[in-house]
């Protein structure tokens, strides 16, 4: 049981004007907390299209942002120990000096790195611009719950950290579904300016309301009690996994499941959710009965694991499951908290875990492992974080039940063959089904638990569908090479999106195969602009395995964009891909992001454009903007094409890219084309591409073909720019 203020001696004393105070303080810090968590999409919003929309721009925000709050709380635990004389004008001067880097924009020439880690240049531009008003709201939660308690005279201030994380929440939710809509992000970044100012009126207010120290409530000697080293660890591991599972999830969502960039506010809004719950007055889920969910919550995530192919299903098993093991672990953490005395000291060492779990999920991993294994990881670390007090202690034989279930999960792995049919279907739901049963019967047991789920989790046949050739892992993203069951095809993955293919046979090895088929698309733009084209100057943003480089012809001259090294490396090697040396051996390969790239090469002029580039199964949306468009138009000879491979399985983007298009002013026909595999060994073909121009005319060959449609606006869908752009609505 957590210590209580009663146990302190200390007894709440009634005042006239209390509930007036509370009001105030608690309006403030949910403004402060709403400001400080729409600042964080927004930031991401900023730098992402330097960064090609990597969905590892979030994390390694998150990152910093779970850094810069334990200094905001390590601030605030400092400036509790001086007297409230001082430390009220001290806050009020923090925020003054954080109102001269308002409003939040990136400098003109933000200078991205063109090779290299993106880290340190993200982790410096989000210090040097948004990191002095961060830091100012970080350390309100904190500070102003230690000034009412003072106030207060011993009232018990943790309900306060509900209000904080009410802000949160509502931040999270109004960011995606009202603000990022409605305002592009000059208008936002001017609107967080007039919030911040209202916020250092209120805290002023709050400075005058907390008055002079009390007489009655002695916080200084319980400030100056000593907490156990023990329990200080607790605070923070059950802050740690939490903050790991919080960016495992959303790295695993965005990646391998949907994409889209801004789900990561759903995680996170769920994270936030089990604060204001865990330190509710009356938390609607008691910490006993999360702690009772809790191993559910953990079959529903293997199920979430292990069945891939249900990809909105699997979306809301990982969802549920995420927010019940946060919960109970959030739940446990309320349960140990001190007196108001140790206020600050308790969230120093939860911001510590958060810190911890975040930079270890966001920035050590992608180091230390070449796949996303840390999501699975901090689901046994949950586990094991969950022991209830009458749990039995771990013995010998808890990591042999969790190995013994390894080999038995990777036994079935490898005999599963995806082009088994039906046949392997139903093997594929036994397994599933025996998996779960499994976990489920070591749910009493947390080291066995904790075990057998690390077991099920790391041989996933999400993340071990295929043998790699070859497996690394960069900033972009997971990225896999592999032959398929009857060695015909040389695969290109990204996450579990393939990108690109090369047949192995002999005699097919430059075929064009599955997006840039020769019957699809591509393959029919080539035919018939054929004669156009023969001395034409071609770029290409995004290399992918080189696939398009087998449309070249004697004469033209080719240039690849491409924003990841790794990518570079895999399509120029021999031992994995032919298809840039065999059929394109003098095409220019330039590193970085495509936009910048072609900023930078003014003078270049390209017969053709084609805009090939994604990240896992998704477009980077910067590279679907009217600025794009117009940028792309500039850098096109005239009569020359523009073409966009629109493929992906979860946002209608041609209503979008009609709409753009008419205020960029080109006109635009679009394909989908679909084909069965043919014969056993052979690849299906789904490919939906859009070619534009600056003058219809130039379109005229493919307008007789009844296989493209004209892109015409639907007058309902708004054009996307660099600040706006409404992902929501474009989902299928």
């Amino acid at each position: 049981m957590r210590p209580t203020l009663e146990a302190s001696g200390s007894t709440p004393i009634r005042e006239p004007l209390a509930g007036l105070r509370t009001t105030l303080f608690a309006v403030t810090i949910g403004l402060s907390a709403f400001l400080l968590f729409s600042v964080q999409p927004m930031f991401a919003r900023l730098v992402l299209p330097l960064l090609g929309g990597a969905p590892a721009v979030w994390n390694t925000a998150m990152a910093f942002f779970q850094v810069a709050l334990l200094a905001g709380y390590a601030y605030a635990h400092g400036a509790t120990r001086v007297a409230p004389a001082i430390q009220r004008p001290l806050q009020l001067a923090l925020l003054c000096a954080g109102a001269f880097a308002l409003p939040i924009a990136l400098p003109a020439d933000p200078g991205v790195p063109v090779d290299g880690s993106p880290i340190p240049w993200l982790l410096g531009t989000a210090t040097t611009t948004i990191g002095l008003p961060f830091l100012a709201l970080a350390a309100n939660a904190p500070l102003m719950q230690a000034w009412f308690a003072r106030a207060s005279r011993g009232a018990d201030p943790y309900f306060l950290y509900a209000a904080s994380n009410i802000g949160s929440v509502a931040a999270l939710l109004a960011y995606p579904l009202v603000i990022e809509p409605s305002l592009p992000l000059p208008d936002q970044a001017r609107l967080w300016t007039l919030g911040y100012a209202a916020l250092a009126v209120l805290i002023a207010g709050c400075a005058l309301a907390s008055g002079r120290e009390s007489q009655v409530h002695d916080a200084a000697a319980e400030a100056r009690a000593t907490t156990p080293i023990r329990i200080q660890l607790q605070w923070i591991a059950l802050a740690a996994i939490p903050s790991a599972l919080l960016l495992g999830v959303t790295g695993h969502i965005t990646t391998d499941i949907a994409a889209v960039p801004l789900l990561w506010i759903g995680p996170l809004a769920l994270y936030l959710a089990t604060f204001v719950i865990a330190f509710a007055a009356r938390p609607p889920i008691a910490a006993a009965t999360s702690l009772k969910i809790a191993p559910y919550a953990v079959v529903a995530l293997v199920l979430g694991f292990w069945l891939p192919g249900a990809k909105w299903a699997a979306f809301a098993l990982h969802l549920v499951g995420f927010f019940f093991l946060a919960l109970a672990c959030h739940g446990a953490l309320v349960e140990r908290r001190p007196p108001a005395g140790q206020l600050t000291r308790f969230y120093i060492c939860l911001s510590a875990g958060g810190a911890l779990g975040g930079t270890l999920t966001a920035l050590a991993a992608p180091m230390v492992f070449a796949d996303i294994l840390e999501y699975p990881l901090a689901i046994a670390a949950a586990c094991l974080a969950l022991r209830a007090a009458d749990a039995p202690r771990a013995t010998w034989r808890d990591p042999a039940v969790g190995g013994a279930a390894a080999i038995g999960f990777l036994a079935v792995a490898r005999l599963l063959d995806p082009g088994a049919g039906a046949s392997g279907a139903v093997l594929g739901l036994a397994v599933v089904g025996l998996g779960a049963a499994l976990v489920f019967a070591t749910r009493a047991r947390p080291a066995r638990l904790a075990a057998t789920v690390a077991a099920a989790l790391l041989v996933a046949p999400v993340t071990r569908s295929v043998s790699p050739l070859l497996q690394e892992r960069s900033f972009f993203g997971v990225f896999r090479v592999s032959d398929d069951a009857d060695a015909r095809h040389r695969l290109f993955w990204h996450g579990t999106t393939l990108h690109g293919v090369q047949a192995t046979t002999p005699g097919r090895r430059r075929d064009t195969l599955v997006y840039y088929d020769k019957d699809g698309p591509v393959g029919q733009i080539a035919a018939r602009f054929a004669q156009r084209l023969e001395a034409a100057r071609i770029g290409v943003v995004g290399l992918g395995a080189g696939a398009l480089a087998c449309y070249a012809r004697p004469g033209q001259d080719w240039t690849f964009i491409e924003i990841d090294p790794l990518v570079v490396r895999i399509a120029r090697d021999s031992g994995l891909f032919t298809l840039l040396a065999e059929c394109a051996p003098q095409a220019r390969t330039v590193l970085g992001d495509g936009r910048l790239v072609l900023q930078r090469e003014a003078a270049v002029r390209y017969d053709a454009l084609i805009v090939d580039a994604f990240s896992s199964d998704g477009v980077p949306t910067h590279l679907l903007t009217r600025e794009a468009l117009a940028l792309y138009r500039a850098r096109l000879a005239p009569g020359g094409l523009l073409l966009l491979n629109l493929s992906n399985r979860f946002l209608a983007l041609e209503p979008v890219l009609a709409a753009t298009a008419a205020e960029a002013g080109l006109a635009g026909v679009a394909q989908e084309y679909r084909r069965a595999a043919s014969a056993p060994g052979e690849l299906a073909v789904a490919a939906h591409w859009a070619v534009l121009a600056a003058e219809p005319a130039t379109l005229a060959p493919l307008a007789v073909d009844t296989r493209w449609r004209r892109l015409v606006a639907d007058g309902r869908t708004r054009a996307w720019t660099d600040t706006y752009s409404n992902v929501f609505a474009a989902l299928r």
